[in-house]
């Protein structure tokens, strides 16, 4: 543990990112005296830039030059701070948005869009991985390099060609991979979401003259490219870094309180392949008849399945509304919100208003009534002043 830091009531912890672990608990006091503790729980950052000998760092988010509609530029975001540069617009790609998990990617066509580019690859240790999809199963390919090495969906499966192909995953149309060439200790590797398909040997390096989306006939969200020896644990890093970014875990929020069943909840994720509920059913949305725990497993495009659960939880408590202060005084220019309890209730304020919260910034008395799931009506009142010294 390089640090311990705490913080007290707070729920966000904003931080730079870095390729590291964190680990978290909470603890809650009562009048100074420590009353209970959760587990330890564990988190874990990446980021590209911290990869030694990072190369080449892609991404159709940032970094890209738009000329009449089409890509003309496309800038490296790696320390090399390469500029992919196409000046002939019958060979520039185009830019889709929100084509997987609201990002973009470039898609290439099946003709000539491409980009040329020297990235001196030139170390028979080396790993390239690229997140792309593809409209064919032709002999098409994502990035190539002649006369060593070409990558990509080739004549069905995702491949990589020294002179004769590495078997790999078959393709399914327009389905994105995580698809990386890893070659350590003159072995080159072919991975297609974080599971290996084939290892031949090879010493080649790609060398120096790459062309990046000819004939992919797809999309190309991002790139990463390393030019030397990396770990397996951190080559399933970068994959896993990759698709976590286009295909996170499922997340069903909070869990909520409702004053009556039946209720619905329901996920749209445009990167899950299938959906099952704790209930059974396999669709999208689902209603909930009645109290209790409820599970979703998702599997992703990436074959990975993600797990998340959510109580719904019968409020038949006799809540009664009761603000920490009974007046207050605040500057000119100020606000202060209040918080009459859970937006499940109904209620009332002397101003008309029927949400839980009511934000404050001029002077006068406020009062709130309150009907719980029960029928319990409550109330309380804040005076507010305001303070103008001259």
């Amino acid at each position: 543990v390089q640090s311990i830091e705490t913080f007290v009531n707070r729920a966000e912890l904003s931080f730079r990112l870095a390729s590291k672990s964190f680990y978290w608990r909470v603890i809650a006091f009562a009048t100074d005296q420590e009353i209970d503790t959760s587990n330890r729980n564990t988190f874990h950052t990446f980021y590209p830039k911290d990869i030694d000998s990072l190369n080449l760092w892609l991404r159709a988010d940032t970094g890209v030059g738009i000329s009449n509609g089409q890509v003309s530029s496309w800038s490296d975001l790696s320390d090399s701070a390469l500029v992919l540069s196409q000046t002939s617009s019958s060979l520039q790609p185009l830019v889709q948005d929100s084509v997987i998990n609201d990002y973009p990617a470039i898609l290439f066509d099946f003709q000539s869009d491409r980009f040329d580019f020297d990235i001196g690859l030139n170390s028979s240790n080396y790993s390239m991985s690229l997140v792309y999809n593809t409209s064919s199963t032709n002999r098409s390919r994502s990035i190539v390099q002649n006369p060593n090495i070409s990558m990509g969906p080739r004549l069905g499966i995702h491949s990589i060609n020294i002179g004769f192909p590495l078997l790999g995953k078959s393709v399914e149309l327009e389905r994105f991979v995580v698809h990386t060439a890893w070659a350590s200790d003159d072995t080159l590797h072919n991975f297609v979401n974080d599971s290996l398909y084939d290892k031949r040997f090879s010493t080649n390096p790609p060398g120096s003259n790459m062309k990046i989306g000819h004939r992919l006939d797809g999309n190309l969200a991002e790139m990463i490219v390393v030019g030397g020896r990396i770990s397996d644990t951190l080559r399933s890093g970068i994959d896993k870094y990759l698709m976590d970014k286009y295909a996170p875990p499922v997340n069903l929020g909070p869990d909520r309180k409702l004053c009556s069943f039946p209720d619905s909840i329901s996920v749209d994720l445009s990167y899950a392949s299938n959906y099952r509920w704790s209930t059974g059913d396999t669709s999208r949305r689902i209603i909930v008849e009645e109290p209790g725990k409820y599970y979703l497993t998702v599997t992703d495009i990436f074959e990975r399945e993600s797990v998340d659960s959510i109580y719904f939880i019968l409020d038949t408590l006799s809540y009664e509304v009761n603000f920490p202060f009974k007046d207050s005084t605040i500057c000119l220019g100020d606000s202060l919100q209040l918080i009459a309890g859970l937006d499940l209730y109904n209620y009332q304020w002397n101003t008309g208003d029927t949400s839980n919260t009511l934000q404050l910034s001029a002077a006068g008395w406020y009062k709130v009534e309150v009907e719980s799931c029960s029928g319990y009506l409550s109330s309380d009142s804040v005076l507010l002043r305001i303070s103008n010294p001259e």
